[in-house]
C-alpha cells in the first residue's frame, strides 16, 4: 500500500530549475525529489556550486522553478500566489543560515522577536515564546546585548530561537556551522537537533560534514540535479 501523501510535511515531485547562461542554459535541478515526514531529520551533502542552496531557495519558495511540484503540507505551491506563498513560509518554515543574517541595531531579545512581527503585532503570548527560545539555547543572559557584541556561536544560538519562535513545521538549515570552530560547531550541531526534536519539527540540514550528515534520519547527496540516498 502506498503512503498516503498527506502524511509528509513537504514533498518535491519532479523538480526542474534551469539558470540561463551566456552560451546555453544550465539545468541545476533535473527532477529533483524529497519527502519529509513529521519529526524526521534529513541531511543533503555535495559538491560546492551542485546546487544544495538553490534546492533549498525553492522547496521554500523564495525562487522559482521551471517544473515538477513543491508541497507544503496539502498545499502545492503552484496553487498560492507571490503573497499566498509569502504568508504560509511564515507560519510552515523556519531559517537557519550560515552567516546568521541578524539586523545589528536589535539586540538578541528583538532579533528573535523580528520573525514573529513579520507575520503582525507581537502579543505577549510571543514575547513569551521569544523568552523561551533564549532559555532554550541558552542565552537569557544575553538577551539585551547587541547582537554585534555577541560570539559567533551565539549569533547562531540567536538566529536558531529566531527560526522557531512561529512554531514552524520544517527547518531549513544551509550550512549553519559553517563559520563556526570545530568545538563551537559541535555544540551548535547537537543544539539544533535537540531543539528541533524538542520543538516537534522536522530539518532539513546541508551540510559539507559528513559526521553531521550521519546523525540523521537520512541523508542524500546532490549530485547531477538529483537527490541520490546514501
Amino acid at each position: 500500500m502506498s503512503k498516503d501523501t498527506n502524511t509528509y510535511l513537504l514533498q518535491v515531485k519532479d523538480l526542474r530549475k534551469t539558470f540561463p547562461d551566456a552560451s546555453q542554459p544550465i539545468e541545476i535541478l533535473k527532477g529533483t525529489e524529497l519527502t519529509v515526514e513529521a519529526g524526521q531529520n534529513i541531511s543533503i551533502t555535495g559538491q560546492s556550486g551542485s546546487g544544495k542552496s538553490t534546492f533549498l531557495n525553492v522547496i521554500s519558495g523564495l525562487e522559482t522553478f521551471d517544473s515538477g511540484e513543491v508541497i507544503w503540507g496539502d498545499k502545492s505551491l503552484k496553487s498560492l500566489n507571490e503573497k499566498g506563498i509569502s504568508e504560509l513560509r511564515a507560519d510552515y518554515l523556519g531559517f537557519i543560515f550560515q552567516a546568521y543574517y541578524l539586523i545589528p541595531e536589535l539586540n538578541a531579545f528583538e532579533n528573535i522577536l523580528m520573525a514573529a512581527r513579520l507575520k503582525g503585532k507581537i502579543t505577549a503570548d510571543k514575547k513569551d515564546r521569544a523568552q523561551e527560545m533564549l532559555e532554550k539555547v541558552n542565552l537569557q543572559d544575553r538577551a539585551k546585548h547587541s547582537v554585534l557584541k555577541l560570539s559567533g556561536g551565539e549569533r547562531q544560538r540567536v538566529a536558531i530561537a529566531r527560526a522557531l519562535i512561529n512554531q514552524p513545521k520544517v527547518i531549513l538549515a544551509d550550512e549553519p556551522t559553517g563559520n563556526l570552530d570545530e568545538k563551537t560547531a559541535d555544540e551548535i550541531i547537537e543544539l539544533i537537533f535537540n531543539i528541533t526534536e524538542y520543538a516537534q519539527c522536522s530539518l532539513i540540514l546541508v551540510t559539507h560534514n559528513p559526521q553531521f550528515a550521519k546523525m540523521t534520519h537520512k541523508h542524500y547527496q546532490l549530485h547531477d540535479g538529483q537527490l541520490i540516498k546514501s
